[in-house]
């Protein structure tokens, strides 16, 4: 974890940002065919995923790894950032690394909770 400061000058300068996720999801949820269309089109996406290049091999078993918050693949993780982004339109992950910064899991945040400041 860093800690970052900022100069009071930059700091009172800014405006931010937060998504209004759940007034989405409120409106996904009310209207079933929506639902089924977006869970149509995000299962199409994450069917079939590959890796490529040299290492390709190598990134699917770390990709195969990852347990996301509890005992989800990677595919079905990908699966809920899709649903996530197309309802609220952001999806936000955390990058959990060992003390030698190997990736070890990703863990989505909840998009309702993250409040973006602009500068």
């Amino acid at each position: 974890m860093a800690l970052v400061s900022i100069p009071r000058s930059q700091a009172e300068n800014k405006d931010t940002y937060q998504s209004e996720f759940l007034r989405w999801k409120g409106y996904v949820d009310r209207i079933p065919m929506l639902s089924a269309i977006m869970a149509a089109n995000a299962s199409a996406v994450v069917a079939s995923w590959r890796t490529h290049g040299s290492n390709d091999k190598t990134m699917a078993g770390i990709l195969d790894t990852f347990i996301g918050s509890g005992k989800q693949t990677f595919k079905q993780m990908m699966y809920n950032a899709l649903m996530v982004a197309k309802t609220g339109g952001d999806c936000y992950f955390e990058i959990v690394a060992d003390s030698e910064l190997n990736i070890d899991n990703i863990v989505m945040l909840p998009p309702d909770n993250i409040k973006l400041n602009i500068r």
